[in-house]
């Protein structure tokens, strides 16, 4: 018999909707399918856990027309995208557009391995794999979001022998298996079979994806830089999805990330007030043309004392919204042309300080 976790009440279920999970602080896009629970103004709850709104986030109905957070109805389906932390938009669904991921509550309705569930739970399964963030005598933290152990909660180690959670310490990777938001199973895996278990996920997402006409295309730029101060990342990602009787939907996003430190020579930036004036511009070419080009916005000075400077663009159904930074697709144009540069492998952002054009950083897609 697997080792069940008993010093909680016997009750067993901890309220989650109440709770406030920290994410991932850099995960580049995290989508959550589900059935809606609670939302307000200041978060939305989904299998369980609950996810913090802030004033960029969207709201669209199953068509991806703009709606109100009172416009959701609890118990509806829904998709909840999280980009870099925070929820950019929660999304209607008509119940065949949620695409399943590690992420998804709506991922695996498979059964245990003895063809059971121990527990006599029900409901959407999630399965995720990946090292110990931190773990205490009541919850465990994987991929930045935690989750509270039950009176249920069952433990096993590698060879699948019932073992207590304090055999679990920070670094280990395991395999948590989710029964409709419910931490059911932690299992002890190692670094070989949890690349294996994403390897067979990601070709599952693929056959499913094809299946539902989804095309998508992913561009990440590596980068060079002279300044040692200065780090950058740009990634381009177009998806199109179509569904018989209804015009494609395309999705593309673009996103330029710029960190400098403060209080460095080169580039002089001593003070945040310095690092708010700093002015920098990215020049995207094709085979030695101007493609694009695109103003960056100042963004914060992180914890790290790094000041980010951001590009943050999507087009959904042709609409586009610029949430940090502008670009404009014609450079050629007097007064430029606003837009979502279409990024191809070979690319070239090249970006500059505007007071001097002294070169910061070089990304090549």
């Amino acid at each position: 018999m697997k080792h069940k976790y008993s010093n909680l009440a016997k009750s067993g279920i901890i309220a989650l909707s109440s709770c406030l999970f920290c994410l991932p602080s850099l995960a580049d896009e995290i989508r959550i399918c589900g059935y809606l629970q609670t939302i307000d103004p200041s978060q939305v709850t989904v299998n369980n856990i609950s996810y913090p709104i802030t004033g960029e986030t969207e709201f669209k109905d199953e068509n991806d027309v703009v709606i109100t957070v009172s416009d959701f109805i609890a118990g509806e389906l829904i998709k909840v995208e999280i980009e870099e932390g925070v929820v950019d938009e929660v999304e209607k669904e008509d119940g065949t557009s949620c695409s399943s991921d590690e992420n998804s509550g709506l991922d695996d309705n498979s059964e245990d391995d003895n063809g059971e569930d121990d527990n006599n739970l029900s409901g959407p399964k999630t399965r995720i794999c990946g090292s110990v963030d931190a773990i205490t005598s009541q919850e465990i933290t994987v991929k930045g979001v935690t989750y509270p152990f039950t009176s249920s909660t069952e433990f096993e180690s590698l060879s699948g022998a019932a073992i207590s959670p304090e055999a679990f310490t920070v670094g280990d990777y395991v395999k948590l298996k989710l029964i409709s938001g419910i931490l059911d199973e932690v299992e002890q895996e190692n670094d070989v079979s949890c690349k294996a278990y994403k390897q067979s996920k990601k070709a599952k997402k693929r056959g499913d994806e094809n299946s539902s006409k989804v095309r998508q295309t992913k561009n990440r730029a590596t980068t060079t830089s002279a300044l040692s101060s200065v780090t950058g990342k740009a990634r381009y990602r177009t998806k199109a999805r179509s569904k018989e009787g209804r015009d494609p939907k395309v999705d593309s996003r673009f996103v330029i990330n710029i960190g400098v430190l403060v209080g460095q020579e080169q580039p002089i930036l001593q003070t945040e007030e310095q690092a708010a004036q700093l002015s920098l511009q990215a020049f995207i070419t094709r085979d030695g043309s101007h493609i694009a080009v695109c103003t960056l916005a100042f963004d914060e000075v992180n914890d790290l004392g790094k000041a980010e400077y951001k590009v943050k663009l999507r087009e959904k159904r042709g609409t586009l919204r610029e949430k940090k930074g502008i670009c404009s697709i014609d450079p050629s144009s007097p007064d430029g042309v606003s837009g979502l540069p279409t990024v191809q492998d070979g690319d070239i952002v090249t970006v500059y300080n505007t007071d001097g054009l002294v070169e910061f950083i070089k990304m090549s897609f």
